[in-house]
């Protein structure tokens, strides 16, 4: 291709002695060959064109390096191992030729249209290329070995120096010049830290993408200025120009260079018991100033023998100084991610994010949508939680067995014992021993039931403390009333007088209020309170309505019959139900209201109303546990129930705790409720559960 210009003076056109000068003054528009028509007729063609293919490109390489990036910390940022070095190797090598792919592909795109420039690499920046491929090349090597290393990769060779100072003290020097400015501190290793911590397991990630950047960034304007001898530019900046590869190069290595450093101070902290701390200002202050040293040098006449104009060194200082800021706002944010785990002196390691299945997450958004009409009759299950596959189960028991939680809070009946007959079960010898287990293991059970502590057969003293050994006693804790009381137990295993938590009681004018708008509804209904009973307990007003409709009458009765009678009973109290919470609204009183109807159809349904909700109870819960020198966060604890219907009694637990993770194992689960999974199940699935988590 020949470069021509019209010649005024003799009226021809001449080719042009000095092409690149002349594309520099033209602003870049080369005229290849047959090329000029077609930019002459289709300029707008042509940029579309081009953005388009740039767009797919940047897109493509966007994709490749999100991919390599996520395969270390995961799309959710869980902790996660590093790969093998068989792995991280072949990942970073194809990252770096992707890059290097685009960066010819991008100038490819501008040669072929004319919108670039090239610059002639003289013979001395031609040996220096040649040189730096292979040194790049061990010194990306180095890099990706130090941070992937699970402990510190140079005990052998300090171990050499040692032993022969002379020999081992200048190869420790020539690493000291090849790998700077990382030197041979090899005390940045993450390996070992990034299994246990999201934060590393993060940083390692983008680590592998900026150290195959400036790999690929060096290698690309290197191996062009070796085979040709000139490299091809588009990105125009004063009077020369720029490419991917500039960019690949200064943005990278800031944050290949702060990463590692940032590897090396959770170490030191992580050694020391203290806070990860990063000082920032050598990256600013180092190759800021180079660069603006080089800026004043080019702008000094005479100093003609550097190889870039002042406006080429202010860029490369830019492009430098947003790469710094970019790269230290990203290791501020793993910094303070990691210090959010400090705990009690340590670095505690991080839950992981269960990997539940794609379907299994949509099917829960789908049903959050559905939520609202879940009153509809033609909505049916769809608008609850959906029940989790065996694999999502799997999931959610792998994501406890990496660290078990420290504090499970569970519902006494259909969720550990089975009450579906209305009696209630004390506790079988196999959960005692679950119990057991469980305590043996760390983890710290309570229960949160709305049974009182003491009263005859109904009560927890009953039902589960008085089968309890001393020793599964000790430290016990349990929530009684539906929140109302929270109680701990000795460490003897002895009962405790007092409750160390105590919630609102009913005064006699709110029950006065709550007697008369029952009795006031009862009679619009043409309800028999006769039929009724009444059962009052300082925090809370049940009243019971069976009608009459008792196992003996069922046995009596035809199906049919009594399935209306059921119909009936179960709308009467449902509209006395509504009406006590509208009439409660207008006297301005605030209780948990709770209509239940048993399992089975021939138990009498409730209306229950409380000033306390299990909300009290995880509160009071969590509190005394952390009494106690523990600190418990909410990603720790784990809530099990059967009721997560609203307004169902579990449903507060959840509610009250959104960081923590509950498992409903009753019959269905309002999707409204976003840290509920529904299992479904009843106790025996509570048992497996628990069973499965603390198991080897």
């Amino acid at each position: 291709a020949v470069l021509v210009d019209w010649d005024a003076a003799s009226g021809t056109l001449k080719a042009v002695k000095d092409p690149e000068a002349k594309i520099t003054k033209m602003g870049g528009f080369g005229i290849l060959g047959g090329f000029a028509a077609a930019l002459g007729l289709g300029a707008l063609p042509v940029g579309v064109t081009i953005a388009v293919a740039v767009a797919g490109i940047a897109a493509a390489v966007g994709y490749a390096v999100y991919r390599v990036a996520s395969s270390y910390s995961g799309p959710s940022g869980r902790a996660q191992a590093p790969p093998s070095t068989r792995v991280w190797v072949t990942r970073a090598a194809l990252l770096t030729a992707g890059l290097l792919a685009a960066d010819f592909a991008l100038k490819g795109i501008f040669w072929s249209s004319g919108l670039y420039v090239f610059h002639h690499i003289v013979p001395t920046r031609a040996i220096l290329m040649a040189a730096a491929i292979p040194l790049n090349f061990v010194f990306a090597g180095w890099m990706l070995h130090l941070g992937h290393a699970q402990k510190a990769p140079l005990e052998g060779l300090r171990r050499f120096r040692a032993n022969h100072p002379i020999l081992g003290g200048l190869v420790w020097g020539a690493l000291q010049i090849l790998t700077f400015p990382v030197g041979v501190n090899d005390q940045r290793h993450a390996g070992d830290v990034a299994g246990r911590s999201p934060a590393v397991s993060k940083a390692l990630g983008v680590f592998v993408v900026a150290a195959a950047a400036v790999l690929a960034g060096t290698l690309g304007n290197g191996l062009e200025g070796l085979v040709n001898a000139k490299v091809v530019d588009f990105i125009p900046v004063g009077h020369g120009r720029a490419n991917l590869a500039d960019f690949l190069v200064f943005f990278g290595l800031p944050l290949a260079w702060m990463t590692l450093d940032f590897f090396g101070a959770v170490r030191k902290a992580v050694a020391a018991r203290k806070p990860v701390a990063m000082n920032f200002a050598k990256f600013w202050a180092l190759p800021v100033l180079g660069m603006l040293g080089l800026v004043l040098s080019s702008a000094v006449g005479g100093w003609t023998a550097l190889p870039l104009p002042a406006i080429y060194g202010a860029m490369f200082a830019t492009l430098f100084g947003v790469g710094i800021l970019g790269s230290q706002v990203y290791i501020q944010r793993r910094v303070a991610e990691m210090n959010d785990s400090f705990k009690d002196g340590e670095f505690q390691a991080a839950p992981s994010t269960p990997k539940f299945t794609a379907g299994y997450r949509l099917r829960r958004a789908v049903a959050a949508m559905l939520a609202p009409l879940a009153a509809l009759p033609l909505m049916g299950k769809a608008a609850y939680q959906p029940k989790m596959g065996p694999r999502d189960y799997a999931a959610l028991v792998e994501r406890y067995k990496g660290r078990l939680p420290k504090v499970v809070i569970t519902d006494y009946d259909d969720t550990f014992m089975d009450n579906s007959d209305g009696r209630g079960l004390v506790i079988s010898d196999a959960r005692l021993k679950l119990l057991e287990d469980l305590k043996a293991a760390g983890v710290r059970v309570a229960f949160a039931t709305n049974r009182p502590l003491t009263g005859g057969s109904y009560a927890m003293s009953h039902m589960l403390v008085e089968r309890m050994s001393p020793a599964l006693r000790a430290d016990f804790i349990l929530s009684t009333g539906g929140g109302a009381e929270v109680f701990k137990f000795a460490k003897d295993g002895s009962t405790p007088e007092t409750p160390v938590f105590s919630g609102p009681t009913f005064t006699e004018a709110e029950r006065k209020v709550v007697s008369d708008i029952l009795s006031a509804e009862a009679a619009k209904q043409g309800v028999d309170l006769a039929q009724g009973r009444v059962d009052t307990k300082p925090y809370e007003h049940a009243w019971m309505y069976g009608m009459g409709l008792d196992a003996a009458k069922k046995a009596a009765t035809p199906e049919a019959q009594w399935k209306a009678l059921v119909a009936e009973r179960n709308a009467k109290i449902t509209a006395v139900f509504a009406a006590l919470e509208k009439g409660l609204k207008a006297a301005n009183l605030e209780f948990a209201a709770t209509l239940k109807f048993p399992p089975r159809d021939d138990l009498e349904p409730y209306i229950r109303l409380s000033k306390s909700t299990k909300a009290f109870a995880v509160k009071a819960i969590l509190e005394t546990v952390e009494a106690e020198g523990a600190r418990v966060y909410p990603d720790d604890v784990v809530m099990l129930g059967d009721d997560f219907t609203v307004p169902g009694y579990d449903s507060a637990m959840p509610k009250s705790l959104p960081n923590g993770t509950a498992i409903a194992v009753g019959q269905a689960a309002d999707a409204r409720i976003p840290n509920v999974h529904f299992l479904g199940g009843g106790p025996d699935a509570t048992e497996k559960f628990l069973r499965d988590i603390i198991s080897k």
